[in-house]
């Protein structure tokens, strides 16, 4: 062992690695984000094959 030799530890997988908290955070809120876009489109196409284009529809329909 010289003085510039590695330190290896016999059991490197042992240490934990925890993730970043702001990343995870940010994770959460994409994937919320994404969630929502998709339920936004999916409502958009029901309506679409419904035959109601819009909610400005639904509101000229009341009077």
């Amino acid at each position: 062992m010289g003085l510039f030799a590695p330190i290896v530890t016999a059991d490197v997988s042992a240490e934990i690695v925890y993730p970043d908290p702001h990343l995870v955070v940010l994770l959460f809120l994409f994937g919320f984000c994404l969630l929502y876009v998709l339920v936004i489109v999916a409502d958009a196409l029901s309506r679409s094959r419904e035959g109601v284009a819009d909610a400005t529809e639904w509101s000229s329909d009341r009077g």
